[in-house]
């Protein structure tokens, strides 16, 4: 058996909304955790959970039946409070910049991953990637593909449009170079100086800071449910993780019985929230405020313009 390097590291952000699916991602990495004779850190970058969540969860995931070291992290978010905020009026889309400052220097690598993401089988490829000079191994966006479909000012920083765009809810960090290159720091002023050409938030920074200095990892390591859905079943069996990426996450709409959302409940069977599913009638009205919000952004888009 071969052991990964130590030790393992790995993070996920999150508030009261998305608890679940943090949880789901985290129980799911442990479960395919690589095989290690070291304690697996795991941070959790708590954007507001209640004291019954918390306990929820760590006690959920102690019961993985790793040897785990859990702690949990509240990001000082006061730095992004003038930059533009998501979907939920929240700052916890930039809670990930954050991670280089809080983290001990002894971390070197970390493998960073949103809380809408499920893991299907073990992850040593993953975690053993060879970053080379590169600071951060990704996937590449399968909506956006190239920087020039998204609205980032390429001639004013002298982008090219044809260059791919990272899919930042994944991500292998070499924590030492982000620090040492300042990316957070160059992604928060990137955002303070073109704060309208931010539609993903901190993923739009990273694409315009991290140019030529991120790896291109395969798809199976970060495959969009709807891309899932696309698969034969030959083809499925290599994928790695589900990314359950835009407004139907399966804790919000009630369809349990999709294939991809099934990975998700399966997460939750043993554990105090075996037996929740979401109410049809909040599903609905998310679903029409997520519609209401994407247009006014159109509005507002053509009104800029």
């Amino acid at each position: 058996m071969k052991l990964a390097p130590s030790p393992l590291v790995i993070a996920t952000s999150t508030n009261a909304k998305y608890a679940l699916g943090a949880f789901a991602a985290l129980k799911s990495a442990l479960i395919h955790s690589p095989p290690t004779i070291d304690v697996i850190q795991v941070f959790v970058l708590d954007g507001g959970l209640s004291r019954r969540q918390w306990k929820s969860m760590s006690e959920g995931l102690d019961q993985v039946g790793k040897n785990i070291k859990l702690e949990r992290i509240v990001p000082d978010l006061s730095i992004f409070k003038e930059l533009p905020r998501d979907y939920g009026n929240s700052l916890m889309a930039y809670a990930r910049l954050a991670l280089p400052w809080m983290l001990s220097t002894e971390i070197k690598r970390l493998l960073y991953f949103d809380s809408d993401i499920v893991f299907l089988r073990e992850w040593s490829a993953l975690w053993n990637v060879d970053l080379g000079k590169s600071l951060v191994a990704a996937a590449v966006c399968p909506v956006v593909q190239t920087l020039q479909r998204e609205n980032l000012p390429l001639n004013e920083l002298g982008l090219p449009p044809d260059a791919p765009y990272l899919q930042s809810g994944i991500m292998v960090m070499d924590l030492d170079r982000w620090r040492d290159q300042q990316i957070s720091e160059h992604a928060v002023k990137y955002l303070t100086r073109f704060p309208s050409n931010a539609r993903y938030w901190d993923q739009s920074a990273l694409n315009a800071v991290l140019l030529g200095q991120w790896l291109e990892i395969a798809e199976e390591w970060n495959m969009a449910a709807f891309r899932y859905r696309e698969l034969t079943s030959g083809q499925k069996g290599s994928v790695g993780v589900i990314h359950y990426t835009g407004p139907q996450k399966p804790w919000h709409f009630n369809k349990s019985k999709d294939e991809c959302n099934a990975f998700f409940f399966q997460q939750l069977e043993n554990t105090v929230w075996k037996k929740w599913r979401p109410s049809r009638i909040r599903s609905h009205l998310r679903f029409l405020k997520y519609i209401a919000d994407q247009f006014c952004e159109k509005i507002g888009t053509l009104r800029r313009f």
